[in-house]
């Protein structure tokens, strides 16, 4: 087909957006681990916009959805860079480390880089931090 092109799998969070009073032109944002990107080709959109469809008719079953947050947060712990709090306790008891992109944040013990891992969206990560500047879980 003239004009076509292979394309790949939708790769991370993707938002549609309507642009002008009407909506007159769309324009995917596309937020994935490693990167940020926006298209507007029309068959790019159409694309995401089917994708979005088949999303809305396949909700996953409260295992399935945590099954699949495993598995996103295990391969963004492999990618990524962690960074370890500046307020770590300096006899190495109390060390945390944090990494993450805009849609969801992790968070470990560095003495257990193998260990579990937290994840949190964006949101529940404002939430945490708030409530532990409030003193939430202090002894």
């Amino acid at each position: 087909m003239t004009g076509s092109r292979p394309r790949r799998g939708v790769d991370g969070a993707f938002t549609i957006l309507g642009i002008g009073p009407d909506a007159l032109a769309e324009v995917v944002a596309i937020d994935s681990l490693t990167r940020s990107r926006y298209v507007d080709e029309p068959s790019d959109v159409d694309h995401h916009k089917r994708t979005f469809e088949l999303l809305q008719g396949m909700p996953l079953s409260q295992e399935d959805s945590r099954d699949d947050r495993t598995s996103s947060v295990r391969s963004m712990s492999e990618r990524i860079q962690w960074r370890k709090s500046s307020h770590s306790g300096g006899d190495a008891t109390q060390c945390v480390e944090v990494a993450g992109r805009r849609h969801m944040i992790a968070k470990r013990d560095s003495k257990d880089p193998l260990g579990p891992v937290l994840a949190f969206s964006a949101g529940e990560w404002a939430v945490s931090l708030g409530d532990v500047k409030r003193g939430r879980y202090d002894a």
